[in-house]
């Protein structure tokens, strides 16, 4: 739709969308699993290492779909797990 408008184009409407699905970002998930193993400060009581750990590897949702993870393009997943990796290192993080 945003590249509908963008071009200039008629957006076409949405008709209907499936209730309770779930967006995950992969990269910001792994970010918070960094700050809490690494027990660096976060706006809201961090989840013990065990349960983050937990959430972001091992806990499945078949309602959750990965925004950034696509088995057929993976070039937007790596761009931003470097990116991140970057800015970390700049940071000059132990």
């Amino acid at each position: 739709m945003m590249y509908q408008l963008a071009c200039g184009q008629a957006v076409t409407p949405v008709a209907s969308y499936e209730i309770g699905r779930r967006m995950r970002w992969l990269i910001g998930d792994l970010s918070h699993l960094y700050l809490v193993l690494r027990r660096r400060s976060t706006p809201f009581p961090p989840p013990t290492r065990r349960q983050a750990a937990y959430d972001v590897l091992l806990r499945r949702d078949k309602r959750r779909t990965t925004e950034d993870w696509r088995y057929g393009d993976l070039a937007p997943f790596w761009y931003q797990l470097v990116h991140e990796a970057t800015s970390v290192l700049r940071r000059g993080d132990p």
